[in-house]
C-alpha cells in the first residue's frame, strides 16, 4: 500500500474477491471507497488466458488488462511474471 493505491496479491480469484470484499467493508467504515473505475486486474499464471468469472467491487467487475501499472512499474500479462522496463 502507498497513499491511496495497493496491490492485492492471491492465489485464486475467489481468495480476490474474499479480500475485496473485506478492503470494501474497511473503507466503508472509515468513509471510503474502492473506485472501481481505476481497478483492474491482472492474471498470471499458465492460467492466465482462461476465461473466467472476475472479481466484483462495487458492484462492477474488475477490468481485465494486459498491463498494470503500479508506481510506475509495468506487470505485464502472462505464464510467469514479467516486468516492463522500457518506460522506467
Amino acid at each position: 500500500m502507498y497513499a491511496d493505491d495497493f496491490i492485492l496479491l492471491s492465489i485464486s480469484l475467489h481468495d480476490l474477491q474474499y479480500m475485496l470484499n473485506i478492503c470494501s467493508k474497511e473503507f466503508d467504515d472509515i468513509g471510503m471507497t474502492i473506485n472501481s473505475k481505476k481497478s483492474s486486474c491482472r492474471r498470471i499464471g499458465i492460467r492466465h488466458d482462461a476465461t473466467v468469472i472476475m472479481p466484483i467491487i462495487n458492484g462492477q467487475m474488475l477490468l481485465v488488462k494486459q498491463e498494470l501499472s503500479y508506481l510506475g512499474i509495468i506487470i505485464l500479462e502472462g505464464k510467469t511474471f514479467k516486468i516492463n522496463f522500457k518506460n522506467i
